[in-house]
């Protein structure tokens, strides 16, 4: 009998331990998973700024297209008016110069 109360004994002994790695475990992988979801969120947080950044940033650029597109279409204007009133300058030097 004596000897059938030992082998409980060490079967507790056993059974409080795996309860106590069993907890260790389960309290490290909760530490964990706190700590992932945390980087997690400020991950998230940060592509959502960067999403945020670039469409502007698209916008911008959309914007300075356009821009860009009107003062080269009004250069184009500018350099044929220019050309068109040095033809007329030469025109009228050359009527002077002959009278």
């Amino acid at each position: 009998m004596q000897n059938f109360s030992n082998d409980n004994a060490g079967q507790d002994d056993t059974g409080q331990s795996n309860v106590q790695d069993k907890a260790r475990q389960k309290n490290n992988i909760q530490r964990e998973t706190i700590m992932v979801e945390s980087d997690y969120r400020k991950l998230a947080s940060e592509k959502a700024s960067l999403d945020m950044e670039i469409r502007q940033l698209k916008k911008d650029e959309a914007h300075i297209k356009i821009n860009l597109q009107e003062k080269q279409t009004r250069l184009g204007k500018l350099e044929f008016e220019l050309l068109q009133m040095d033809t007329n300058l030469k025109s009228l030097k050359k009527k002077l110069n002959l009278l």
